[in-house]
């Protein structure tokens, strides 16, 4: 029949339809009928004397796509070895830390009362730039590394990271993106002059406390001009104005539509993303997906839709660092972002389908499969919560073995 193939029983692999068996003389055994979801069925099969079988290419993947096991603990015959999307996190890593720490120094120093020279940022932000124009996905699955201690800080950083990556899919020029990156290091510098139990609290703000909050943009200028250092507009702007909405409802000056810099519009996205994707800022942490829905509900009102569409196509609709399950019912945390085709991102493998874990994790390239049967049963089926698990996704970026055994 057109949909069987016969196989040597080695070859058999999870994600194949088994309908007849056979012995070594090829002497028919009985009718299997049987989809491999294991390596432990194979095994059975050969306890029994099985040395040849029928499967189904309609039913089950056919042989040409050997590599691509449905629940596998093993590695791929071909993997991706060493994980080019994930090879240089550990340089990126580098470079995003020293930039917090020279964050953490200025507005250390500021809140002392010296005036710390802000010229280090412009020289961070300049490596910064390229690694993260180099390194895009690398650099926004990191940024969901936080400590409490140092939340300020990153949170700043990590709005510097996504207004560069936002700025250069709008296609502004590098001077622009280098302007953004500054401007989003310092977007939040005006904290430091507020109480920090205030700037760490948990629960929502009273309205004297959020009328002291909303002063904040104003300290971080009060703060450069007494520094006596130049910054160009933009990045003036964008601390100025980053809380500002297009309808008018934001603060501090309830600007509206062209009154606002886009760039400061840039920087709120970013800020609001950063936020709902990170714990501590008053809520628990939203998942990328729920972050992304929760700003586009905001596009048109809060936002410029283009502003909104344009970082949706750069995070992607599942971005990395997100923790995904397949319709094969594999786990795993995507590492990078198909900007042809969001919905197919690479997924490193980490659980099989039973939830345990692969002692080897390996990446799929949701885009790899032409075959229809194939790209369904390798495609995004959901998205799930890495806390749920005890997954810290952005540490697997950085060691894809870092990962408790199940998630069962």
């Amino acid at each position: 029949m057109g949909n069987q193939r016969k196989i040597q029983v080695e070859k058999l692999l999870p994600g194949m339809y088994v309908e007849s068996v056979l012995n070594e003389k090829e002497t028919f055994l009985f009718s299997a009928d049987l989809l491999i979801s294991g390596f432990h069925q194979i095994a059975n099969l050969k306890r029994q004397g099985v040395s040849i079988v029928y499967i189904n290419t309609e039913k089950g993947i056919d042989i040409q796509n050997d590599e691509m096991a449905v629940c596998s603990s093993e590695t791929p015959q071909k993997p991706e070895q060493p994980f080019p999307e994930l090879q240089r996190a550990a340089q990126v890593n580098a470079v995003r830390n020293k930039t917090i720490k020279t964050v953490r120094q200025i507005m250390f120093d500021m809140k002392a009362g010296r005036l710390s020279s802000i010229r280090g940022v412009a020289d961070v932000v300049e490596e910064m730039v390229d690694q993260v124009l180099e390194n895009p996905d690398a650099y926004f699955g990191l940024c969901r590394i936080s400590t409490y201690n140092d939340r300020l800080y990153t949170h700043s950083v990590n709005v510097a990271v996504l207004m560069i990556g936002l700025a250069s899919v709008m296609g502004y020029s590098r001077d622009k993106i280098l302007n953004a990156g500054i401007g989003g290091i310092l977007h939040d510098l005006g904290m430091v002059k507020l109480p920090e139990d205030l700037v760490f609290l948990e629960g929502a703000y009273t309205a004297e406390e959020f009328n002291l909050i909303k002063k904040h943009p104003q300290f971080a200028l009060e703060l450069i001009e007494r520094s006596e250092e130049y910054l160009p507009r933009t990045c003036l702007e964008i601390i100025k104005q980053h809380h500002e909405k297009l309808n008018g409802s934001g603060y501090p000056g309830k600007l509206r539509g062209e009154q606002i810099n886009e760039m400061a519009f840039i920087c709120a996205v970013a800020d609001t993303y950063d936020m709902l994707t990170s714990d501590g800022f008053r809520r628990k942490s939203c998942i990328p997906q729920e972050a992304l829905a929760l700003i586009y509900q905001g596009a048109d009102d809060n936002y410029p839709r283009a502003v909104v569409e344009y970082f949706t196509k750069l995070l992607g609709i599942y971005p990395v660092g997100s923790l995904v399950v397949l319709e094969s019912r594999e786990t795993g945390i995507v590492v990078k972002i198909n900007r042809k085709n969001l919905l197919l991102p690479h997924v490193l493998v980490l659980f099989d389908c039973t939830g345990s874990r692969i002692l080897k994790p390996f990446i799929r390239d949701l885009s790899a499969y032409s075959n229809e049967k194939e790209r369904e049963l390798w495609k995004v089926k959901n998205a799930l919560d890495p806390a749920d698990f005890g997954i810290e996704t952005a540490e697997i970026l950085l060691n894809p073995n870092a990962v408790k055994q199940s998630v069962e």
